[in-house]
């Protein structure tokens, strides 16, 4: 980071010239193939006039991390937000067209929604509590009790996570969260939630599986530790809501006529990967109860490596140009390794992260959507299994609500729902700055 008023000098550049660090680099860089590639990958044509189902389910989430001002030390707090919208599809199919941007006027769009919010505040470094409780416990409580209490399908997010991490080493082996406490891991029993150390008799929650807290420090900022917990309420609502519909044959029903989305990869990364293989298990027992119909479970993604590379792959001659209207391609492991994340190891991409496999729709108006689709009748690696039985109606969702620059419509209302705006919530946590 430069000084105020400080310009860079040409003096760095000069010594990397002088060194011949670059040429001896490039030497060593093992050059690529150029763009665009030729042939294109097998891109299959569909038809444009399958049905999407009646109901999307959309699901989102949103986080702010801020400082408290005229705190010393620095004092942090943030705010998290998970959104699920209904859309009724037929229903926002025959809503008419504003005459010029050929958009939905957004009140009549409103009418064919349905949301509910799931909202907490978390602390962040150097903020403790009035009873007591140091930063790093006071926001390992705080996700706990929103867990507790949480719910979408009947059962709290808490009974959703011990079911996740029931049967696996994850379950058996929560650790002390007392750094200093060498005794062995007391995970709460079935049916618990907490439990106490018998080394130390600290206070250990089911929450703490996640290990959010291992990366929660008053040294520095904190908020990936609270983009890991959004990232786990996301994927905690939406097994949440699955499994509380597939309780019963009325909720089973439903299940067969939705279609869920997400925003994002359908991956658990990080310390929270630990939720991967029971979201797997979850998935294959909540198809079989719905037999003949199926599981619908998709999400869209708007960054990274497979969304850089297929835009790239569609640019050349024209933009846009390439990958022909009306067609999607289901990229297998070979072809993943091979263009676009070669592995250092030869474990199949995303063996232990991902539930759900890529997807890449360009639709008949243009939209080039890179998507993820569950398929619980398949055994991983995902990515090398036949293609899902609920293909066809998760590329029919895309057709019909892609809009805009390669947006996806039911993410966009989840977001409108969830999104906390970073002005108004920097100021609500400045707010907490009240002189005594």
């Amino acid at each position: 980071m430069p000084y105020p008023n400080e310009r860079a000098g040409f003096f760095a550049v000069g010594d990397l010239e002088r060194r011949q660090i670059i040429e001896a680099f490039g030497d060593q860089l093992e050059q690529g193939s150029n763009l665009p590639r030729d042939p294109l990958p097998a891109f299959e044509p569909f038809l444009q006039d399958d049905k999407p189902r009646p109901v999307v389910v959309a699901l989102d989430g949103s986080s702010i991390y801020h400082r408290i001002p005229a705190r010393l030390p620095a004092t942090e707090a943030g705010l998290v937000s998970v959104s699920i919208v209904q859309i009724n599809v037929d229903q926002l199919a025959n809503l008419p067209q504003l005459p010029e941007s050929g958009a939905i006027d957004p009140v009549q769009l409103r009418d064919t929604e349905d949301g509910s919010t799931l909202q907490l505040a978390l602390p962040g470094r150097n903020a403790r509590s009035v009873d007591g409780k140091v930063s790093r416990d006071w926001f390992r409580s705080s996700v706990q009790e929103v867990l507790e209490t949480g719910h979408f399908g009947g059962e709290t997010l808490a009974e959703t996570l011990h079911a996740l991490l029931r049967g696996t080493n994850n379950l058996r082996t929560i650790k002390c969260p007392n750094i200093l406490c060498k005794s062995k891991p007391a995970t709460p029993g079935p049916g618990q939630m907490r439990s106490r150390c018998e080394g130390c008799n600290s206070d250990i929650f089911l929450s703490d599986a996640l290990r959010a807290q291992e990366i929660f420090s008053d040294e520095e900022p904190c908020g990936d530790a609270h983009g890991r917990i959004r990232h786990a309420l996301e994927i905690l609502c939406l097994m949440n809501l699955l499994r509380g519909l597939a309780k019963t044959e009325k909720g089973q029903a439903a299940l067969g006529n939705i279609a869920f989305v997400l925003d994002g990869p359908l991956a658990a990364f990080g310390t929270i990967a630990v939720l991967q293989s029971g979201i797997l298990r979850e998935l294959r027992r909540i198809e079989k109860l719905l037999w003949p119909n199926h599981l619908l479970v998709m999400s869209a993604v708007k960054t990274g490596s497979f969304v850089q590379y297929f835009a790239e792959l569609d640019e050349a001659p024209e933009p846009n140009s390439r990958i022909p209207l009306g067609t999607a391609f289901l990229p297998d492991d070979a072809y993943i390794r091979e263009n676009i994340v070669p592995g250092a190891t030869n474990q199949p991409w995303g063996k232990i992260t991902y539930f759900g496999r890529p997807l890449i729709v360009k639709t008949h108006d243009g939209q080039r959507l890179f998507l993820n689709l569950v398929q619980p009748e398949a055994d991983p690696p995902l990515t090398n299994a036949s293609a899902p039985v609920v293909l066809n109606e998760a590329i029919a969702i895309a057709e019909h609500l892609g809009i805009g620059r390669n947006e996806f419509l039911p993410l966009r209302r989840a977001h409108a729902k969830a999104a906390i705006p970073l002005r108004i919530g920097k100021a609500i946590i400045e707010s907490l700055a009240r002189a005594k």
